[in-house]
């Protein structure tokens, strides 16, 4: 995550882990007795006490496909395009310090992140590595047999990737002010990788977000020695790497990457960052994912409010509803969401467990992981129709006129903006100010197929410096509608303000006017026809895309 303050130091108190360690130790077995264990494990387990943990319904060990870097994308063993999608649980050592959030066991939640019964579907668990020694109680040995190695095995039980992720949010390098010495990341490596060398499913991200300096070849050669270290000990696994500004430089890294064959990119999303428009997206990591694998170990959003933050604010329509267009029509992006808990933000959860929908990301994540459940996995070929439900489905279609398009016209200086959450396609209008500005007016013309009955509806990007009372006037067949908008709630969907008839080609449409003190957006107008008003021919300008 992004955080507007450092992490909190670590707690002190005798951390425990919440399952016992008791699980096979895959990585120090052959590969001939790994694959002899998965298919004991099983028997193995109908064994044990029924005291213990999953013991009667404890899942065997499966395994899952190596993945490789192919130009820039993931792929199988066999070639396959893979999209993991997944989700990011708490850090073990801070499961304990939300008092009110009644801590769940990190064991529970990897569980129920698997669990299709309660409607999660998880592919790819990311699990961040917080402090060890010097500065912590516990030692790196500790940290790992308490803090990584049973949540690891439990993936590993549970046919699912995992991503040991080396969590600091700090400076790097020897030199610089509270940077983290290179000594640091490659003992933690030097101890973890060889672990799991022979384990298909971990996956390796060496940094979560080093800060500064924010300069890419400082960075690549500080890290590169820590690559270099991995890969005499573990030459497989997959490597995600991080980038200065809180893992944001992709475009640097795809200009000089690393010299490693089995490396993606690391980028962190978060609303402070923008809109969720393909612009906006394309400029951050979308350019650069064309050439480099690029993996979202982090994204989220909640409302403004206790679950959110300066950073995290956003909402479901206006953030969340983009970001997942953009990602679904990218598939070589892969993903975790951030975080699956209630304490840290953006949680997934309120603090009583309950999960968290509407405008808050818990609901809209759980049902992007089932939907897609099944599209571009590892070891299997993307059954047909796996691709129907990528994307969020129109709401509504018919004639769009947009602003700046065919159709639109406007009176008095009008300033085209992109910056604002959730508008429609790739821009919008605004009056240019909080002051009443009567003489400013836009008009939206639509060119209908056929006169009939519509629904027309208009769009506009919220927020609270927006006119409370936008003058709205529909021209229509019957004369003229007029009504106001409170543009600063709402929006980034289609918003209906009537149904009405219309004779195409009239000089019928909307007008929206700058009357109202705040700034007014003209952003576009829907004309969806109803009871087969447009049966003769296709909608012209048809509603394509939500953003």
């Amino acid at each position: 995550m992004i955080p507007t303050t450092p992490q909190p130091s670590r707690p002190d108190r005798p951390d425990r882990p919440d399952r016992p360690s008791r699980r096979p130790r895959l990585p120090r077995l052959p590969r001939f007795l790994r694959l002899l264990t998965a298919l004991l494990l099983p028997f193995a387990l109908l064994t044990l006490p029924s005291s213990a943990a999953g013991a009667e319904e404890g899942p065997s060990a499966q395994a899952v496909p190596w993945l490789s870097v192919d130009g820039n994308q993931i792929t199988d063993e066999a070639g396959r395009p893979v999209t993991l999608r997944g989700l990011s649980v708490l850090a073990p050592r801070h499961n304990s310090e939300c008092a009110e959030c009644d801590p769940r066991p990190i064991a529970d939640m990897i569980d129920l992140s698997v669990n299709a019964e309660q409607g999660w579907h998880n592919k790819v668990l990311r699990l961040p590595v917080t402090e060890w020694a010097p500065n912590d109680s516990l030692s790196l040995e500790e940290n790992f047999a308490q803090n990584i190695d049973p949540y690891v095995q439990q993936a590993v039980e549970l046919g699912i990737y995992v991503i040991v992720d080396f969590h600091r949010v700090q400076n790097y390098g020897d030199d610089v002010a509270g940077g983290t010495p290179q000594s640091v990341v490659r003992e933690f490596w030097e101890y973890v990788a060889p672990r799991y060398a022979d384990v298909p499913n971990v996956i390796f991200e060496v940094y979560n977000e080093p800060l500064a300096p924010a300069d890419w070849p400082t960075w690549k050669s500080y890290i590169t020695p820590v690559v270099d270290a991995i890969r005499g000990v573990a030459p497989n696994n997959l490597i995600l790497m991080g980038s200065p500004n809180w893992s944001t430089m992709v475009n640097e890294a795809a200009a000089d990457p690393i010299a490693d064959a089995n490396t993606a990119y690391v980028y962190h999303l978060y609303p402070n960052q923008g809109p969720s428009s393909a612009a906006n997206l394309d400029a951050r990591f979308g350019n650069a994912a064309e050439t480099i694998p690029v993996v979202l170990t982090e994204f989220g959003w909640n409302p403004v409010g206790d679950f959110s933050d300066a950073v995290t604010a956003g909402t479901t329509k206006c953030w969340g509803v983009g970001l997942r267009d953009y990602l679904d029509e990218r598939p070589w992006i892969s993903w975790n969401a951030w975080v699956f808990d209630n304490y840290w933000k953006p949680q997934m959860f309120d603090h009583d467990w309950n999960l968290l929908g509407g405008e808050h990301q818990g609901q809209f994540v759980q049902n992007w992981l089932s939907q897609l459940a099944d599209h571009n996995q590892p070891g299997v070929d993307n059954p047909p129709g796996a691709g129907d439900d990528l994307g969020v489905p129109e709401s509504h279609s018919g004639t769009v006129v947009e602003n700046g398009s065919a159709g639109y016209a406007d009176t008095g200086d009008w300033v085209t903006g992109d910056t604002a959450h959730g508008f429609h396609g790739t821009d919008y209008r605004h009056d240019g100010g909080p002051e009443a500005a009567p003489e400013r007016s836009a008009t939206f013309t639509p060119e209908l197929p056929a006169s009939g009955r519509y629904n027309v509806y208009l769009w506009w990007a919220p927020d609270p410096n927006r006119a409370p009372a936008v003058p709205v006037t529909i021209g229509h067949d019957g004369g003229t509608a007029e009504l106001t908008v409170d543009q600063r709630a709402g929006g980034c969907d289609w918003g209906l303000l009537g149904t009405y008839d219309f004779t195409a080609g009239a000089d019928q449409g909307v007008r929206i006017s700058g009357a109202s003190a705040g700034y007014t957006v003209a952003d576009a107008v829907l004309f969806e026809p109803v009871d087969g008003a447009a049966a003769a021919g296709p909608a012209a300008g048809a509603a394509g895309g939500r953003r």
